[in-house]
């Protein structure tokens, strides 16, 4: 499920359900008249109407799908898999798709700035974050990071990425755990890649 929750009295004021499994990323077209749910073990997005607030679609991805990112002109959907490191372009009038690329390990987030010039995916497998050309559809490794890479975000001037990295697992096996070192956020500089600054987090 997805909850819509009122900024003002805090309480639920609509419940949205995906009809699929395990839901991990939202987000909102940038109208504000969609929402879109990426569901990891339904391997599908959810797509609902604001207005009614009904489930239009589910529309089908790779496998496990995570991040998740909509054009401004709401026309193509990017779509971070995690199973087997794949960037998919999926076409929201046809639903036609392309895989991007296909050499990651784990991605998981994804983020835009505002001229939607590039793009940057974490690849929590590969301790990578990669940067997309999106004019001229170039992928490339931007900055390496801790372990485990999670969310990202960009600042308001789009001139710093953040990366939160949670850390080495408590074992192969189990990551419910505490694991055995602290966590990070780490700040790069989008034009060069350089780390500007490291935050040591959590555990």
């Amino acid at each position: 499920s997805v909850f819509e929750i009122d900024a003002d009295t805090k309480k639920v004021s609509r419940t949205f359900d995906t009809q699929s499994a395990w839901t991990k990323v939202i987000a909102l077209s940038h109208d504000g008249s969609k929402l879109y749910a990426s569901n990891w073990s339904g391997n599908d997005v959810s797509e609902f109407d604001l207005s009614t607030g009904k489930l239009i679609r589910r529309i089908k991805t790779v496998k496990t799908p995570r991040g998740i990112y909509i054009t401004k002109d709401n026309k193509y959907m990017y779509v971070a898999g995690y199973d087997k490191g794949e960037l998919q372009k999926i076409d929201l009038e046809n639903l036609s798709s392309k895989i991007l690329y296909d050499k990651g390990s784990a991605l998981r987030h994804i983020v835009v700035d505002k001229n939607e010039k590039y793009m940057y995916i974490s690849d929590m497998g590969k301790k990578i974050i990669l940067k997309m050309d999106l004019v001229a559809n170039q992928i490339v490794d931007f900055a390496h990071t801790d372990i485990n890479p999670n969310t990202i975000d960009l600042s308001n001037d789009d001139k710093i990425l953040f990366v939160s990295c949670r850390g080495k697992n408590f074992s192969s096996e189990d990551y419910y755990q505490p694991g055995p070192e602290w966590g990070t956020v780490l700040l790069f500089d989008t034009a060069s890649g350089k780390m500007i600054d490291a935050i040591v987090g959590g555990n």
